[in-house]
This record gives structure tokens, sequence and C-alpha cells, in this order.
């Protein structure tokens, strides 16, 4: 018998956006469908993301969200991708915690739309 090669798939995600965000402590945000709250004290925060919590110090990077979105309009798909979503904390900033938040999608996402998962209760600027 000889040995046999067996394929698996996964999503790549060649196209990248990364922004600078500031989110307000202790208040729910929805970011991409997902709602978040995060709580600072010092160089650690902790961040609720829907039923989990995961515990981050600042520099640490972490996946938060890898799923599939469907943009719609009048209930229509106008357009779907893989994506990931990753942040590092880097900070405390008065009341609000410091990230970077790093998209990455499966296919070039027209800035617009990436844009309408970013609620405008957080300050977010591409960098």
């Amino acid at each position: 018998m000889s040995p046999q090669t067996i394929h698996v798939r996964f999503p790549t995600y060649p196209y990248i956006t990364t922004y600078a965000v500031l989110i307000p402590e202790g208040k729910p945000v929805s970011i991409a469908g997902m709602e978040i709250i995060v709580l600072a004290s010092g160089d650690e925060m902790l961040m609720r993301i829907g039923d989990r919590t995961e515990k981050f110090v600042v520099g640490e990077t972490r996946t938060i969200s890898e799923r599939h979105a469907v943009f719609r309009t009048l209930g229509i798909g106008i357009f779907s991708t893989n994506y990931r979503i990753g942040a590092t904390y880097r900070g405390k900033s008065g009341g609000l915690a410091d990230f970077y938040i790093v998209i990455a999608t499966s296919r070039q996402v027209p800035s617009f739309l990436i844009e309408r998962v970013l609620p405008p209760s957080i300050q977010a600027r591409a960098i």
C-alpha cells in the first residue's frame, strides 16, 4: 500500500486592511455582527466576543473572528467573502481600549463595504 495524500482546503486571505481603533470600555459595540465589550486595567484587557471572553496583554495579537460574510442590499446578496479579523491590543487611552484591527479577506472588498462593519460608536481609521 502506498501512502495517500490528503488535500484539505483552508481559506486564504490575500487582501488585508489594517485599522487603528479605539473602542469605548464597558459599552457593547457590534463589529461584523459580533457584540464586543472591552474592559481594561493597566497592561491587561478582557474582551467579551459573543459568548466567550479573551484576555489580552499589551502587544498581544489574537484572531477574534473567522467567518464567511455575505453583503446584502434589499435582501439580495451582492458580494461574499471569507474573512478573518485579528486584534492587537495597544493599551488604554483614557476610557478607550486602543487596538490595531486587521481585516483579512479571501476576495478584495471595496472599502465602503468594510467600513459598513465598523460601527460609528468606535473610532477607526485605516493605516
